[in-house]
Formats: structure tokens, sequence, C-alpha cells
């Protein structure tokens, strides 16, 4: 159910009263995944700078 096997890893998630036990590695990558959605994108200005910047350095 949990996908974990003997030696797997195992997070103890304590929310509103509630614990929850999940696989380590699952919950790390969730993590990531949320972490890198809620980042804003630059713009096409800010990209074009960057470039433009790069290429001064060169």
């Amino acid at each position: 159910m949990l996908g974990v096997s003997s030696g797997s890893r195992l997070t103890f998630i304590v929310k509103n009263g509630s614990v929850r036990l999940v696989n380590a590695a699952v919950y790390a990558i969730q993590l990531m995944r949320k972490e890198m959605t809620s980042e804003p994108k630059p713009s096409e200005e800010e990209v074009t700078s960057l470039v433009k910047d790069m290429r001064r350095e060169m």
C-alpha cells in the first residue's frame, strides 16, 4: 500500500492533529514538485537581459 520494503525510509507527517505515515522518497518528490511549480518564471525581458549580460562577459 505504501510502496515500502525492508530498509525503506518513512516520514511521519503531523498536520491538524492527525498523523500520516508516508514513503520518504515519494514525499520528498512531492515537496520538490510543489516548490518548482510555485517559483515564478522569468519574463521574456529578464531572459533577454540575462543573455545580453552573459554575451558581454564573453
